[in-house]
C-alpha cells in the first residue's frame, strides 16, 4: 500500500456557497436585531421592540430582501434562547418541591395526549396506522405555557413554566 506523498503545500479551503448561508442569515438576524434594540433605545415613543423588529422585517421584505430560514437554524438560532431564558427565569428551589407534578405534566401529559388522541385519530380514519395517528396526536399536543396554564388553576406559574421548558426540550 502505498503513502500519499506530502509535499508541504496546503491546499486552499474554499467555502462554499452552501456552508456561508447559515452563517449569513445568522449575522443578518443578529445584526438587525442589534439595530431595531438601538432604534428603539433612540425613539422618543415607547413603542415595543417586537413591533420594530416586525416593522423591520416588512419593510426589508418590501424591498426585496430575501432571507432563507431552514428549519435546522430556526433550532438552532430561536429555540435555545428562549429556553434558557425561561428556564432562568424558574425559582429552582420551588421547582425543585414540585418537581412530581412538573415531569408528570412534561412527560405523562405528553404520552396521554399522544396515545389517546393517537387512538382517537386511528379510529376516525382507519386508513391511518396506528403509529403514525400517535405520530400526529404527539406533533399536536400541547407543549406551551399557555395550553399548560389552560389546563392549570391560576397562579401556579413555576408549574407552567418549568412544564414548557420540560416539553419542548422533551420535542427537541
Amino acid at each position: 500500500m502505498e503513502k500519499p506523498i506530502r509535499t508541504g503545500h496546503r491546499v486552499p479551503v474554499l467555502l462554499c456557497e452552501k456552508c456561508m448561508i447559515p452563517t449569513l442569515t445568522a449575522i443578518t438576524l443578529l445584526l438587525v436585531t442589534g439595530l431595531t434594540g438601538a432604534v428603539a433605545r433612540l425613539l422618543p415613543l415607547a413603542i415595543p421592540l417586537p413591533l420594530l423588529q416586525i416593522a423591520a422585517g416588512s419593510m426589508a421584505s418590501l424591498a426585496g430582501f430575501n432571507l432563507p430560514l431552514s428549519s435546522e437554524l430556526f433550532l438552532l438560532l430561536l429555540i435555545p434562547p428562549l429556553l434558557f431564558l425561561d428556564a432562568y427565569r424558574i425559582p429552582m428551589r420551588e421547582a425543585g418541591e414540585l418537581r412530581g407534578i412538573i415531569l408528570s405534566l412534561a412527560l405523562g401529559l405528553v404520552v396521554f395526549s399522544a396515545v389517546v388522541g393517537g387512538y382517537f385519530i386511528h379510529r376516525v380514519m382507519l386508513a391511518i396506522p396506528l403509529a403514525a395517528a400517535i405520530a400526529l396526536a404527539s406533533a399536536l399536543s400541547p407543549t406551551d405555557a399557555v395550553s399548560v396554564g389552560s389546563m392549570l388553576s391560576g397562579g401556579v406559574t413555576t408549574i407552567r413554566r418549568a412544564t414548557s421548558c420540560f416539553r419542548l426540550c422533551y420535542l427537541m
